[in-house]
């Protein structure tokens, strides 16, 4: 079974900074810039999935962020003791 992924910025605060990662009509997480973080590692990740941590990390780029919350949902999955692809 093949899972898309989406990408929709952050919808309800005009002022919000960040994405949003659906898988389906699901969210399972997000990456947004951090401005409390240090000038390296600006976008923080957050995941909703049950089981795992809120908190992912901060990350220097968006994609980056991104390809943390995709091998999150990747090992969430294979977890489950299906096999999955993700795109």
């Amino acid at each position: 079974m093949i899972i898309t992924t989406t990408l929709k910025r952050q919808a309800g605060d005009p002022y919000s900074n960040g994405i949003d990662l659906y898988a389906g009509k699901w969210i399972i997480g997000s990456v947004a810039c951090d401005s409390a973080s240090s000038a390296e590692n600006k976008f923080k990740v957050t995941c909703k999935l049950p089981g795992i941590p809120s908190y992912l990390g901060n990350f220097k780029t968006q994609d980056d962020g991104k390809d943390k919350l995709e091998n999150t949902l990747r090992n969430w999955i294979m977890g489950l003791g299906e096999q999955y692809e993700i795109r």
